[in-house]
């Protein structure tokens, strides 16, 4: 996948000097789009769009998705603006299945730091962010450069042009990112998105949290998708019958009451419907998938700049980082901060053992009787109307 975004600021048709660099783009880059802003052209033939990219064929292996790909070219003013958002919206709630990329000029920042020497306005950019948190999108890093639009005269720098997609794109397409080329002919930098796959050598596999919990899984050497299949197979059949039984208990304490061993039980199935709820929910949340989506994409190295050029290449990138290493420590003459003789605040080990003692279900009982309340915890706090439970259940 490669699409390339570009404001051309004006595009004259035949032999333009504008022309012939965005053919010379995509016959290096090969795209399989090209989103252009600004071209300012009324009209146009189909030769000169096949000239400008380079034959008439134009073909897509189809992966059984529904790609959209839509080319923005963000307003200046207000209502404008205003309206964009509001058919994006529409646009977005329509085609809420498909894999999305949003590519162009929005005319729009995010941040403060994304204007230099521009006037910035702060309910402009939270409109902006509203929008992309409300569709769930989600923006590729930049590599390399800070701004895409530079006034001719090098004073005024923003970010203005990016890619914005959907998670269910993230989720086909892993390894995006997008770099900057050099300008030429207009003031905006041309864009390129790409699935390039940069191999570092082996990665960590992912675990979850919940997963070491389990029985056998300190002995698992094999395929663990089959093994968290087999162990977490009838996950939704335990937490709907533990939710039951704990449902049972509440009816039952709410017609005749409870004595103390129903109330351990009771306490008991619902620690075990929150723990299968939270395995659950640590797996299959759409949140904590696009969370990790996003921290993938926000930390991912795809490059780095080297001597003020951008590489994407691995063994180059380990070179350089291994270089600017060996520079900082083999500096001998340096002055470099000592730790010797500083005095650190230290817990005693009675209290530091205290911090890895269980919640004795006796201490819970013990402080509920002390503040005259019978109810329970739920999952989020307590559900009793007495803030001491609270306080009791932090101290132990």
């Amino acid at each position: 996948m490669k699409i390339i975004s570009l404001n051309i600021r004006g595009f004259g048709m035949g032999s333009d000097s504008k022309f012939e660099w965005v053919k010379s783009i995509c016959a290096s880059e090969k795209p399989y789009f090209l989103a252009l802003q600004g071209t300012k052209c009324h009209k146009s033939c189909d030769n000169w769009f096949y000239s400008l990219w380079g034959s008439n064929s134009c073909k897509w292996k189809p992966t059984g998705a529904d790609l959209m790909v839509t080319n923005i070219y963000g307003p200046h003013y207000d209502q404008g603006k205003r309206r964009m958002w509001d058919s994006l919206d529409n646009l977005l709630a329509a085609i809420s299945e498909d894999e999305l990329v949003f590519s162009g000029d929005f005319n729009e920042v995010r941040e403060l730091s994304k204007r230099l020497n521009c006037i910035y306005m702060d309910y402009r950019a939270r409109h902006f962010n509203e929008f992309i948190a409300d569709n769930h999108l989600i923006e590729i890093p930049l590599c390399g450069r800070k701004f895409t639009r530079i006034s001719d005269d090098g004073i005024k720098m923003s970010k203005l042009d990016r890619f914005l997609v959907s998670e269910k794109f993230c989720n086909s397409w892993e390894d995006q990112s997008v770099v900057a080329l050099e300008r030429r002919d207009s003031d905006h930098r041309p864009l390129v998105l790409r699935d390039k796959f940069i191999n570092f050598g082996l990665k960590p596999i992912k675990v979850f949290d919940a997963w070491l919990n389990l029985d056998g899984a300190e002995t698992v050497k094999g395929d663990l998708k089959t093994w968290s299949h087999e162990s977490l197979g009838h996950l939704e059949e335990e937490i709907e019958y533990f939710k039951n039984k704990a449902s049972d208990y509440e009816l039952k304490a709410e017609q005749s009451g409870l004595s103390d061993i129903d109330r351990l039980q009771w306490m008991d199935t619902r620690k075990k419907w929150f723990e299968k709820e939270r395995i659950k929910g640590d797996e299959n949340s759409r949140y904590f998938q696009a969370a990790i989506r996003r921290r993938y994409n926000k930390s991912s190295i795809r490059g780095i700049n080297i001597n003020g050029l951008w590489c994407d290449e691995p063994h180059e990138i380990k070179e350089a980082a291994v270089q600017h290493f060996k520079e900082i420590f083999g500096c001998r003459n340096s002055h470099r901060p000592s730790l010797v003789d500083i005095e650190y605040q230290k817990l005693h080990k009675d209290e530091a053992k205290s911090l890895e003692v269980p919640l004795s279900e006796k201490k819970v009982f013990d402080a509920m009787n002390e503040c005259g309340s019978s109810k329970l915890p739920g999952p989020m706090g307590s559900v009793s109307n007495d803030r001491r439970v609270n306080s009791y259940l932090v101290n132990f």
